[in-house]
C-alpha cells in the first residue's frame, strides 16, 4: 500500500459535552498532512529483567499544510473576532476543538483506492506567517497548521477511517460525519496555457465564489503581451488584468478559468 495523494480537507467545531459537530467548512486545498501519535510509557523490573511494560496513547501531533487559510478558520477554529473581511486577534482569544476529515488516495496492486480519515478532537494553532520579496524564481510560501489530537469520548475514540471505491464517496463520509451540508462545493477548473511564461497558481480548480489572484512572469530575455483570460467563456482581460503588476485579480469566480499568456524574445 502507498499513500499517493491528498485532497479536500474540512473541519467543524466540537463541541466535547454534546460531542456534535457544528459550523463546518471546507478548509482550502490540501498539500500536506501529517499524523503523528504519541505515547507514555513505562517498564517495571525485577530481578534483573523487565516484568512489566505499560504504554497507552496520550495525544497524537496533526500537522495541515494548504493552499490559503480561509477567513473562517479564523474564528471557528482560532477564536479570532471577524469583521467583513477584517480578523481582530487578540492576546485572550482561545483556539476550539474542531474535527477534521482528508479524502487519502491509496495505491495497492496499482488500483486506487479512497480513504475517508476523519480526527474526532484536535486543537490548533494559527499558522506561522512568511513573507518574501519577489525574486529571480517564484517561490510559493504555504500555510501550515499545528495541532494536537486528543481523546473525544470516555471510550478514548480520536480517529477513524473507512475505505472507498471512490473520491466522492470517502468526501461524502466526511462531510456527513462533521455535519456539513452533504451538497458539495462547487468548483470551476482553472486552465494555464503559458509560453515562455511562468506564473504563481499551481492548482487545477478554484471554488465557486471564491477570489482568484494569479501573478505572471516573463522568462529571462522574453517580454511579456497582454494575456487573454476567459471565465465562463466570456472575455474579461480587461478589467481582470493589470498590466504594471501582471497579476490577475477576479474577486468572485463563477466558471471554468482560461488564462493564454505568452512572452516573446
Amino acid at each position: 500500500m502507498a499513500n499517493v495523494g491528498l485532497r479536500k480537507p474540512y473541519v467543524a467545531k466540537y463541541d466535547r459535552q454534546t460531542k456534535r459537530y457544528s459550523d463546518g467548512f471546507r478548509y482550502s486545498h490540501a498539500v500536506s498532512m501529517g499524523i503523528t501519535p504519541n505515547y507514555a510509557e513505562a517498564s517495571l523490573y525485577g530481578d534483573d529483567s523487565q516484568q512489566e511494560y505499560e504504554k497507552q496513547f496520550t495525544n497524537a501531533a496533526v500537522t495541515l499544510g494548504t493552499t490559503s487559510t480561509p477567513l473562517q478558520a479564523a474564528s471557528t477554529m482560532f477564536g479570532h473576532t471577524i469583521e467583513g473581511k477584517k480578523v481582530i486577534y487578540k492576546t485572550t482569544d482561545e483556539a476550539n476543538y474542531v474535527g477534521i476529515g482528508i479524502t487519502g488516495v491509496e495505491k495497492i496492486d496499482g488500483k486506487s483506492q479512497y480513504v475517508a480519515l476523519i480526527i474526532l478532537c484536535a486543537k490548533f494553532t494559527d499558522s506561522a506567517e512568511n513573507y518574501q520579496t519577489k525574486g529571480d524564481q517564484i517561490q510559493f510560501n504555504t500555510p501550515s497548521i499545528e495541532g494536537a489530537a486528543i481523546a473525544a469520548d470516555d471510550e478514548g475514540n480520536w480517529k477513524i477511517t473507512k475505505i472507498f471505491d471512490t473520491a466522492e464517496e470517502a468526501d461524502a463520509f466526511v462531510r456527513d460525519y462533521l455535519n456539513i451540508s452533504d451538497t458539495p462545493t462547487t468548483t470551476y477548473t482553472v486552465t494555464q496555457n503559458l509560453t515562455n511564461v511562468t506564473s504563481d497558481f499551481s492548482d487545477e480548480t478554484v471554488d465557486a465564489g471564491e477570489a482568484l489572484e494569479i501573478t505572471l512572469e516573463e522568462e529571462s530575455g522574453y517580454t511579456l503581451s497582454e494575456p487573454v483570460i476567459t471565465i465562463g467563456g466570456v472575455d474579461i482581460t480587461a478589467t481582470a488584468w493589470n498590466a504594471t503588476t501582471q497579476k490577475i485579480t477576479i474577486a468572485s469566480v463563477t466558471g471554468n478559468v482560461v488564462i493564454t499568456a505568452a512572452a516573446t524574445e
